[in-house]
C-alpha cells in the first residue's frame, strides 16, 4: 500500500515543481519532489523483499517512467532559456500524465493480491512498459 501511495506521491509532485517553475518560485515545490522521491526510492526498497513478482514488474514500468520524468524535470529546472524551459516542461507533463494508467495497473494487481478485488479489471494490462526515451517528448 505504502509503494502505491508514494508512487503517487511522487507522481504528484513533479507537476506540481513544474508548474510552479513556469511562475517562478518554485522552492517549496523542489523541497517535496526530493522529500518524495527519497519516500517512493526507500518504499520501493522495502517492497522488493515482500511484494509478488507480478507486482514489482508492472511497477518497475512506473518507476521507469517517473525516473524519466525526473531527469527531464531536473533538466528543464536548469534551462535558462524560457521558451525551451516551457518546452520540457510541457514533454514532463505530459509523460507524468500517462503514468497514471499505468498507476492504475498496478494498484488493480495489488488488490487483486491482497483480496479486495475478486479479478482484474477488463482493461488491465500486464504489458504496458517502460516509455521509449526516442518518444514521449525526448
Amino acid at each position: 500500500m505504502q509503494l502505491n501511495a508514494h508512487d503517487r506521491r511522487y507522481r504528484d509532485a513533479m507537476p506540481a515543481y513544474a508548474y510552479a517553475l513556469t511562475s517562478g518560485s518554485a522552492d517549496a515545490e523542489a523541497a517535496e519532489v526530493r522529500s518524495a522521491r527519497r519516500a517512493q526510492r526507500d518504499t520501493r526498497a522495502e517492497a522488493q523483499l515482500v511484494a509478488s513478482d507480478a507486482v514489482l514488474q508492472i511497477e518497475s514500468h512506473v518507476n521507469a517512467r517517473l525516473t524519466v520524468a525526473y531527469r527531464r524535470l531536473m533538466g528543464a529546472a536548469g534551462q535558462s532559456d524560457s521558451s525551451a524551459r516551457q518546452a520540457q516542461l510541457s514533454r514532463v507533463i505530459a509523460l507524468l500524465d500517462s503514468v497514471i494508467a499505468q498507476q492504475g495497473h498496478v494498484r488493480a494487481l495489488m488488490r487483486l493480491e491482497v483480496g479486495a478485488a475478486q479479478e482484474l479489471p477488463d482493461w488491465y494490462n500486464p504489458e504496458i512498459g517502460p516509455p521509449d526515451p526516442h518518444q514521449a517528448g525526448s
